[in-house]
């Protein structure tokens, strides 16, 4: 359906559903905004309406009900995990603070392979 020039291609879908439109990519319902006032209008206006993520049952019952800051629903919740990631997780104090602790796993990984003879499965050795 899409050609090389996507930009005419919306263009023409748009004219006959309108400037927004929902298009399903696989199981995945997707919203097209396809005009900058439809996009103000998702974005300035109703943004709280559509920045949450769509529940599903695998977020459910891995994420402990979605209580994480990925799956989380856009709320108060939300937007504390974010300050607390933010400020103590995510700063560059706390990042540098881990500096020596990742040189020294470097420094282990790569004693590993040099002393290695044979092939080295790289990502097996990371990950352990």
């Amino acid at each position: 359906m899409f050609g090389e020039n996507l930009h005419q291609d919306l263009g023409k879908i748009s004219k006959k559903y309108g400037p927004i439109m929902s298009i399903h990519f696989g199981l995945v319902p997707v919203i097209v905004a396809s005009s900058p006032h439809a996009a103000e209008q998702f974005l300035k206006i109703h943004d709280l309406l559509f920045a949450s993520r769509p529940s599903n049952e695998v977020a459910e019952t891995l994420f402990y009900n979605r209580r994480n800051l990925v799956s989380s629903n856009y709320g108060p919740y939300w937007r504390n995990m974010r300050k607390l990631c933010t400020l103590y997780l995510l700063s560059n104090a706390k990042i540098q603070s881990f500096q020596p602790l990742r040189k020294k796993q470097v420094q282990i990984l790569v004693n590993l392979m040099k002393q290695e003879r044979n092939v080295i499965d790289v990502s097996a050795k990371i990950v352990s």
